[in-house]
């Protein structure tokens, strides 16, 4: 199966670069000094988190959430007088 559409030629690119191929798995367990398979863990780790944190905080993939310390329009820390 294909790694990003299930087409079953999981070294095809299809012409465009964004569809991760079982070459783009390799190449970054090479970075990280891992096996594929701990590649593959690691990212389903990932995605579990994010979706548990998508379900716990009601936000959802592509919200705005403002940078911390933003919110309330002040670029002084709290406390601070002139």
């Amino acid at each position: 199966m294909c790694v990003s559409c299930g087409c079953s030629q999981p070294q095809d690119h299809h012409g465009d670069p964004r569809h991760i191929t079982l070459q783009d798995l390799d190449q970054a367990a090479q970075a990280a000094e891992i096996t594929r398979e701990q590649v593959v863990q690691h990212i389903m780790q990932a995605v579990g988190e994010e979706s548990s944190l998508f379900k716990t905080s009601g936000l959802h993939p592509g919200d705005y959430v403002p940078p911390l310390g933003q919110d309330s329009g002040s670029a002084y820390p709290e406390g601070f007088t002139e």
